[in-house]
């Protein structure tokens, strides 16, 4: 019996700690009682050796985030903001993102920039074509490196052609953009690429070369 009584004791010792969070409490038995042993009083000497280890801990020192890799000889994506005289702004803007990820070799993502929200976007075998093709001129050509806006040409306050220049490590080639604004916005209707340079000169082929 009294050994059955002590297992019970110890378990109700057991889980009155639990339930009181790590405070101990005293249980008493019939027989005897056991006086709880006296925890000492830290002494000076250890409550500054606890100090200096509290102060002594290394501080964790905050890790700087990566800086994103730049491409050497390569336009940002994102151009700075500029401004052309008789060009409105979001239309070279758009221009500039257009080249900026023909350099880095983004062709499908240059075109689906660019023609977002316009009519050409509802034609994607169009645009297919002109992803093709552009593939075509930068494997002969050379990749694109750079562009330059060449001409500016506005018809009335509604229609622009933006005439761009764009440099290929081999050859340049004209680029012809045609903006119309609709809603108050400006969007692509029409986009032609060649090579014939002499048109920027206003030249003509001799005859014999027709």
């Amino acid at each position: 019996m009294q050994i059955l009584r002590s297992t019970l004791l110890a378990k109700t010792v057991l889980i009155g700690a639990i339930l009181l969070s790590g405070v101990c409490a005293s249980f008493s038995q019939e027989d005897d009682e056991a006086a709880p042993e006296a925890t000492p009083e830290p002494t000076a000497e250890a409550a500054t050796e606890e100090e200096t280890e509290a102060t002594s801990e290394p501080e964790t020192a905050s890790t700087p985030e990566p800086t994103p890799a730049v491409e050497e000889g390569m336009p940002p994506l994102i151009p700075e903001a500029r401004s052309i005289p008789g060009v409105p702004d979001t239309v070279l803007a758009k221009v500039d993102v257009f080249f900026a990820l023909l350099s880095r070799g983004r062709i499908d993502q240059a075109y689906d920039s660019l023609v977002s929200g316009t009519v050409i976007e509802a034609k994607p075998a169009d645009v297919e074509v002109l992803k093709k093709k552009t593939r075509e001129a930068q494997a002969l050509f050379g990749k694109i490196t750079g562009h330059d806006i060449a001409d500016v040409k506005p018809v009335g306050d509604r229609l622009i052609r933006v005439t761009s220049l764009s440099f290929g490590e081999n050859y340049p080639l004209r680029w012809r953009f045609y903006f119309y604004q609709s809603k108050g916005e400006w969007r692509l209707i029409d986009i032609r690429v060649d090579d014939r340079l002499m048109d920027l000169f206003n030249e003509t082929e001799p005859a014999a070369a027709r």
